[in-house]
């Protein structure tokens, strides 16, 4: 884990944006390894962690809130949606204008 933590040190500041992610979460952990005794780090750091995802989830999700995403004619959210709409719902359930809706025409 510490060697990760130091990769994405050195290639900071060109790297994926959930590579910052799992490095704030991998250096909770480690510190949390490096302070705490053996049989109580799970204790430690499981509240810290649900709330770094929490906060991660919700920053990704109003990051998604822009013209881009909420355009259906140019986000990659329409073509996901139609892709589990043909793939997973029987074909009496999609009426014409959800299929029109869900492919943006």
């Amino acid at each position: 884990m510490l060697v990760r933590v130091s990769m994405f040190v050195v290639q900071s500041p060109m790297i994926w944006e959930s590579c910052h992610w799992a490095n704030a979460l991998e250096l909770a952990c480690v510190v949390t390894l490096l302070l705490c005794p053996a049989t109580a780090v799970v204790d430690q750091t499981k509240d810290l962690v649900r709330t770094m995802i929490s906060l991660f989830y919700i920053g990704a999700g109003f990051w998604k809130m822009n013209t881009s995403f909420l355009d259906p004619t140019v986000s990659c959210g329409t073509i996901y949606i139609a892709s589990l709409l043909a793939t997973f719902a029987p074909e009496g359930l999609l009426p014409p204008w959800l299929v029109t809706a869900a492919l943006g025409s």
